[in-house]
């Protein structure tokens, strides 16, 4: 449980030891959810058996024991969504997943109450992480939201163009930073990329959820600037200009990503060190393309 609390925190300290930002290690907290599940199962059922032969299943009716059910189903629950709902409902899965971590990691400590066992205080260690990376994410979104608005321009094909007010010296395109509108969302960030520095910029295609609603309010009152603020930047990227030649291929508004680091390199890197860039764009239609140049 601790190295999975490890893995999903957006400011884990295996972003310093490994030089990969928590979205590249993403893949080892898929991983490390999934065996902490199979291990529970594998706990209950070697429980369940050794009790169901000495007799004693009433075990299992003891607090302690109820405690480890609820939190072996919140386990169990966390790993299900992860599997349904996470493609294509992702705001119902992360609001699932949050809560299922919270109630599982207390739940395991009442399943394991006694201060001399090392398993409680790797669970209050495990949420001791967590509450302190959430604070750490507040406090950026309190420190960027003094002064800040969002200005949105409505582009074509559901696009939008935001720019903040406010910058960071750490963003540079092709990082990421999550993204808190109130009037939007007031308990809700979202990442997205970061097309241009200073001011930060952002291309967004419209979806569901927090981006149609965004697409919403523009639409109804075009120019409108929103209150808004942002916790990041985050992502590791390779200094490009140590390239002699760089191929870029995106589709759709994944251009952003790849956009916004070919025009870093133009406006930061001199002529005799910047290298020579291709640029493959794949879209639906010719009207796309002014997506992002109108940006």
């Amino acid at each position: 449980m601790l190295f999975l609390t490890f893995l999903a925190l957006k400011n884990t300290p295996l972003a310093f030891l490994t030089a990969h930002s928590y979205e590249r290690l993403n893949i080892l907290h898929r991983l490390a959810g999934y065996t902490t599940i199979a291990a529970m199962a594998g706990h209950v059922l070697v429980y369940l058996v050794a009790l169901q032969k000495s007799g004693a299943l009433y075990v299992f009716l003891q607090f302690d024991q109820i405690m480890g059910i609820v939190s072996g189903g919140a386990m169990l629950a966390m790993g299900l969504t992860g599997f349904i709902l996470r493609e294509k409902l992702y705001e119902m899965f992360y609001i699932i997943h949050i809560v299922c971590y919270i109630l599982a990691l207390i739940t395991l400590a009442m399943h394991r109450p006694h201060p001399e066992e090392d398993a409680l205080w790797i669970v209050v260690f495990a949420a001791a992480l967590w509450v302190s990376d959430r604070l750490l994410r507040a406090g950026r979104i309190f420190w960027y939201a003094g002064g800040n608005v969002a200005t949105v321009t409505l582009l074509p094909h559901g696009g939008m163009r935001l720019v903040l007010k406010r910058s960071s010296h750490r963003a540079v395109p092709g990082s990421h930073v999550y993204l808190w509108i109130p009037s939007i969302r007031m308990f809700e960030s979202h990442p997205f990329t970061v097309a241009s520095t200073d001011p930060i910029e952002l291309v967004i295609k419209a979806q569901d959820g927090f981006t149609g609603d965004l697409l919403k309010k523009v639409t109804a009152r075009p120019g409108v600037e929103l209150r808004a603020s942002m916790d990041g930047p985050y992502g590791s990227l390779p200094d490009y200009s140590l390239f002699d030649h760089i191929v870029f291929v995106a589709g759709g508004s994944g251009a952003s990503f790849t956009f916004g680091i070919a025009c870093g390199l133009l406006r930061t890197v001199g002529e005799e060190r910047r290298p020579s860039m291709s640029f493959h764009w794949a879209i639906r239609s010719p009207g796309t393309a002014l997506f992002l140049f109108l940006s």
